[in-house]
């Protein structure tokens, strides 16, 4: 019994990690915020560096740690849909993949960050590679695309489960097709092909996570025929 209530409580814990799509992003914030990397020449991003390498790299390192609990989360989620419709396997799948696709690029730029940051002095070259990232549309189409297939795909799944909050689900369904419209406006107004993703997939995540927090039954009715394997495998005291 105490080994089920322990993994009761770590898959709780386990489904608050998508609230770190706000936290952390925040606590990054106030360790150091850089030039916009449009339009922000090598020489001025290396004056950043070489005046707060401290705090650009606690920003970098802050930044990976909430990515990663968003990886985390993803895999929560995928659970999650998929214990509720086993029959919409496929889509759980490319929504939990396209989330933890999309957060990959973000770690590996700011591992970049992180390692200009230690350098003394901050070479030149490695700080044209970052904003050169920053600034290929290629880089930013792919994470938004892919942001855009997580939301889609999962808001399909969980305006089929019976019992958890739909709205959600709605809410995903409307956004995607809000942000496809704002992207060929955008294309036809300033001829930028930018699909706008990323922020959309933040506060579904973040809607998600809190949800799910919110609503332990839901966690509780899909876990407990794990829980009831856990206790039956488990060694009475007397024994």
């Amino acid at each position: 019994m105490e080994r089920s209530i322990r993994i009761s409580r770590l898959s709780h814990l386990s489904t608050a990690t998508g609230m770190a799509t706000l936290v952390f992003p925040i606590l990054a914030a106030l360790f150091a915020v850089g030039p916009t990397t449009a339009g922000s020449s090598t020489i001025l991003w290396r004056a950043w560096f070489v005046r707060n390498p401290t705090g650009i790299f606690m920003n970098a390192l802050v930044t990976i740690i909430g990515i990663s609990l968003q990886i985390w989360f993803m895999g929560v989620l995928y659970r999650f849909l998929l214990r509720h419709k086993s029959e919409m396997k496929m889509w759980a799948w490319i929504a939990a993949g396209a989330g933890i696709l999309a957060s990959i690029p973000l770690i590996v730029n700011n591992i970049l960050l992180a390692t200009v940051a230690v350098q003394s002095p901050p070479s030149l070259t490695l700080i044209g590679i970052y904003i050169k990232l920053g600034n290929l549309a290629f880089f930013q189409q792919l994470v938004s695309v892919l942001a855009l297939v997580s939301v889609l795909t999962g808001s399909l799944v969980m305006i089929h489960i019976a019992g958890w909050s739909r709205w959600i689900g709605r809410f995903g369904l409307l956004g995607v097709g809000i942000g496809l419209l704002a992207t060929v406006i955008l294309f036809f107004v300033i001829g930028i092909l930018l699909p706008l993703g990323a922020p959309l997939w933040g506060i579904w995540v973040l809607s998600t996570s809190i949800a799910m927090t919110l609503r332990p039954n839901i966690i509780n009715q899909h876990l407990e025929p794990h829980l009831k394997s856990v206790d039956e495998h488990q060694p009475s005291p007397s024994s």
